[in-house]
């Protein structure tokens, strides 16, 4: 592949190094350090292009360490030209092809994904901004995956949380990766969960039952029974999106803030179509906010349908200010009285009306899932 082979022969290049690390007070240097961002940036862009992990954010800042010792040579500065020029003629020729195409948005505000070069470069002005609102992105690397069938986005984007938590809690170990911890999608389920959350048992997954999935306030049930044993204070907040009493302003200022906060995570319950994307209700977790763009990174965990995506500020507000139409019911038990072969993917409308009402279901506001770590009480135990 020739972009994979470009990014190695530019990452071993022993000139383009020095070229990356100089900060010169003259205006022609000053220039030159311009352009060498610029081919850092186009660097992560391929990287992400061609599918290779970016897991931490010293990946980023490693490439713009300030040293004044490094000098430029006539060879570095015709290296990197010769390198930039190469890579432009290489970007002419990429046309990736998104996971699925996103409906047209005829008011001109479209998400932006992450098979777009511009994604990234938007990513890593977002870490290296003064106000770091992409360290959650690197965080979730840890553990974020794949929902393992169509109904379990809500437990996909809680392990997602939980793993970003690593080496700070005590996660679930599955025998699979015994003895390390590691929380799946499968451990997410005990005693706790089944008389708070969900009935899930080997042969009644009350996921794949109407209503299907979970609803915001089920996650944080999910979440508490997960977290009872984690060995540190925590706190789990749901805030529904009522558009009557929660603005637009105080979401944003809200789910910033806890970006900016290493001991908290954000999961959101939002609708597909409002951010002009195929689906229903959809949770995924949140891992970065971008000022140029004023939008927030979407960690999709359906990734066979989108790869993650900046979701501008109005759209993502838009997609969270509605109701769920079984946004609430009798959860757990109501769902043991629904006919026995009954489920999530069922159709027509007289049969879940029905199901409606057998489960008590009623509207509710979607929203957000801000999950804490106190650090403060967390670092008293360990002294």
């Amino acid at each position: 592949d020739p972009v994979v082979s470009f990014v190695k022969n530019l990452i071993m290049s022993e000139s383009i190094i020095p070229l990356l690390s100089t900060t010169s007070a003259s205006s022609s240097n000053n220039q030159r350090t311009t352009s060498s961002r610029t081919v850092v940036l186009s660097i992560v862009a391929v990287l992400g292009l061609t599918g290779v992990a970016l897991t931490h954010p010293r990946v980023f800042s490693s490439f713009f360490s300030s040293e004044e010792d490094n000098e430029l040579s006539i060879h570095d500065v015709r290296r990197v030209d010769k390198l930039m020029d190469q890579f432009e003629a290489l970007k002419e020729k990429a046309n990736p092809v998104p996971f699925e195409r996103p409906i047209p948005n005829v008011a001109g505000l479209d998400p932006i994904y992450f098979n777009n070069t511009g994604a990234f470069t938007s990513l890593a002005n977002s870490y290296l901004s003064n106000n770091a609102y992409a360290n959650d992105f690197f965080m979730m690397l840890q553990g974020n995956d794949v929902q393992i069938n169509q109904a379990y986005c809500s437990v996909a984007s809680t392990i997602a949380v939980l793993n970003s938590f690593k080496n700070r809690v005590n996660l679930p170990v599955d025998a699979v990766y015994s003895p390390y911890q590691y929380a799946t999608q499968p451990d997410m389920f005990n005693r706790c969960t089944s008389k708070n959350v969900i009935v899930n048992r080997k042969r009644f997954n009350g996921l794949l039952k109407p209503p299907g999935g979970l609803v915001l306030d089920q996650i944080v049930g999910l979440i508490d029974c997960n977290l009872r044993d984690a060995g540190v204070p925590y706190s789990v907040e749901a805030l529904h999106v009522d558009p009557t009493s929660v603005s637009k302003e105080m979401v944003v200022t809200k789910v910033k803030r806890a970006l900016l906060d290493p001991n908290m995570r954000v999961i959101i319950n939002y609708k597909r179509s409002e951010v002009h994307q195929a689906g229903g209700g959809h949770f995924s977790p949140i891992g970065a906010y971008s000022e140029e763009l004023d939008a927030f990174l979407v960690m999709d965990v359906a990734k066979y349908k989108y790869s993650d995506a900046w979701i501008p500020s109005d759209l993502f507000y838009n997609s969270l200010s509605g109701q769920d139409s079984c946004g609430s019911w009798n959860y757990p038990r109501a769902q043991l009285d629904l006919p026995r072969n009954a489920s999530y993917t069922d159709t027509g409308d007289e049969l879940w009306n029905e199901y409606n009402r057998i489960l008590g279901c009623a509207p509710a506001y979607r929203g957000i899932i801000f999950v804490t770590i106190d650090a403060d009480e967390e670092e008293t135990k360990k002294d």
